[in-house]
């Protein structure tokens, strides 16, 4: 049975992190929030990213918590820096689940995430968890679990569940940003949620 509760969502205010909290948000039980855990990413989205967040979360009454931008040299280092300081914070407020909205992908919407992708992040999110936990004793009175729930879905997958889910995906970061990155991301996304919804998004 899937623990109630408050949970921690690992999100950075695009797609996957908002389904996360949507997942989260349908196990919510008990008189303390669900957190939305922003994790910059550094670069010039960043305030674009962290307003999506901070929308998301109030329209799924989450408390919303920013991470530092983690500053590993690749990015395998700075995945673990991220999910440790987030295993240890979760251990502090006794909160024992946390949901990471990692989403992989693939070259084409219905193609599946690159398999040796797929083990290391999982691999890493389950040695993370169980070597933050050995701090328990210290910070906290129990351990912590890190899911990730979504890892493995193609993007048509994700985009079918946004919609099942009723995610808002109005906000999403690259709505209503002009960037680069953002063009990228609606290219990804936008036709995927239009199909999956039977009308225009945004």
């Amino acid at each position: 049975m899937p623990e109630s509760g408050p949970h921690i969502v690992i999100c950075d205010g695009d797609l996957p992190g908002l389904v996360a909290c949507a997942l989260a948000a349908r196990e919510d039980a008990g008189e303390s929030p669900s957190i939305a855990w922003f994790v910059p990413v550094g670069d010039a989205t960043d305030e674009a990213r962290r307003r999506a967040v901070l929308a998301g979360a109030a329209s799924l009454g989450f408390e919303v918590v920013e991470a530092p931008t983690p500053r590993g040299g690749s990015p395998g280092e700075s995945q673990t820096q991220m999910l440790l300081t987030c295993a240890h914070e979760a251990i502090r407020r006794r909160v024992g689940r946390i949901i990471w909205g990692v989403h992989i992908g693939g070259a084409a919407s219905d193609d599946w995430p690159d398999l040796d992708d797929l083990a290391s992040m999982v691999d890493r999110a389950l040695l993370c968890a169980r070597l933050a936990s050995l701090d328990a004793p210290r910070i906290g009175p129990s351990g912590v679990r890190i899911e990730t729930p979504i890892i493995d879905l193609t993007d048509r997958q994700l985009a079918e569940l946004a919609q099942d889910l009723g995610v808002p995906v109005e906000c999403c970061w690259w709505m209503d940003d002009e960037s680069e990155a953002a063009q990228r991301a609606r290219n990804r996304w936008k036709g995927l949620l239009e199909l999956s919804s039977g009308s225009p998004t945004g």
